[in-house]
C-alpha cells in the first residue's frame, strides 16, 4: 500500500512540472521577430532634408551723394563695388579687390573742380597690416577714374617707426593718416605720425600726393 502511495506521489510531481499548453493540447509559440516601427518611431528615424543657407547681402551697403552726383558703395566677400548715379557719359559699376572689410566710405572734393570723389576704406584682414583705400574720381562728371595712394612702405620717411594701426580719413581738403609710432626696441613711443596728401591728375589718373609729415 505504501508503495502504491510513493508511485502517485512522483506522478503528481511530474504533472506539476508540464508545461501549460492551450484547449487543443498545442504549446505556445514564442515570436522572436522584431517588432515593426511605430508610426512616430518611422517619422522620427526619417532623416530630414537639409536646411536652406540664408540669404545675405554685401558686407557693408552705403548710399552718399555730392554735387548732384551719387554713389552707391557696397562690399563684401573681398572686394568693392562703388556704382555711381548722375554721370554724363558712363554710369557703370567700379569693382575692386580688397583685403579686408570695409570700414566706411566718404565723399569729397579735394581738389575743388565741382566734380567729387568717393573714399572707401579698408579694415585689414591681418593684424599690422595697413588701412586699405579705394578712391574714384568724378572725371568732369563724366565717368570714374581710380585714385592712387602708394604703399606707405614705398616711403621710408614716411613708414619709420609703423608697425600698424593706421587709419585714413578725410579732413577738410586733404586725405589723412594716422598711427601710433613704435621705438627701436619695439614698444609703443607714445607718438602719432600724420601724413598729409592731397589729390593731383596723374599720367593716367589721379594720385593721392604727399603734402607733409608730422608728429604729436
Amino acid at each position: 500500500m505504501k508503495h502504491a502511495i510513493s508511485i502517485l506521489a512522483v506522478c503528481v510531481a511530474l504533472a506539476a512540472c508540464k508545461p501549460a499548453s492551450d484547449g487543443d493540447g498545442a504549446q505556445p509559440v514564442v515570436d522572436n521577430a522584431p517588432a515593426e516601427p511605430t508610426p512616430a518611431q518611422a517619422t522620427t528615424d526619417t532623416p530630414l532634408p537639409p536646411a536652406e543657407a540664408p540669404v545675405r547681402g554685401p558686407a557693408f551697403d552705403k548710399t552718399l551723394e555730392l554735387q548732384g552726383i551719387g554713389f552707391h558703395v557696397q562690399g563684401g566677400d573681398g572686394q568693392v563695388t562703388v556704382t555711381p548715379t548722375g554721370l554724363e557719359a558712363s554710369n557703370e559699376p567700379m569693382t575692386r579687390d580688397i583685403d579686408g572689410q570695409v570700414k566706411d566710405a566718404e565723399l569729397a572734393d579735394l581738389d575743388a573742380d565741382g566734380s567729387p570723389e568717393v573714399y572707401v576704406f579698408v579694415t585689414p584682414a591681418s593684424e599690422g597690416a595697413p588701412a586699405g583705400l579705394v578712391a574714384f574720381a568724378a572725371n568732369k562728371r563724366k565717368s570714374l577714374s581710380d585714385i592712387y595712394l602708394a604703399p606707405l612702405a614705398d616711403d621710408q620717411d614716411a613708414a619709420d617707426g609703423y608697425k600698424g594701426g593706421d587709419e585714413i580719413a578725410v579732413v577738410e581738403n586733404r586725405l589723412i593718416r594716422r598711427f601710433p609710432l613704435v621705438g627701436e626696441d619695439g614698444q609703443p613711443t607714445g607718438k602719432t605720425r600724420q601724413v598729409v596728401y592731397r589729390l593731383m591728375p596723374g599720367e593716367a589718373g589721379w594720385v593721392l600726393e604727399k603734402e607733409r609729415i608730422s608728429e604729436f
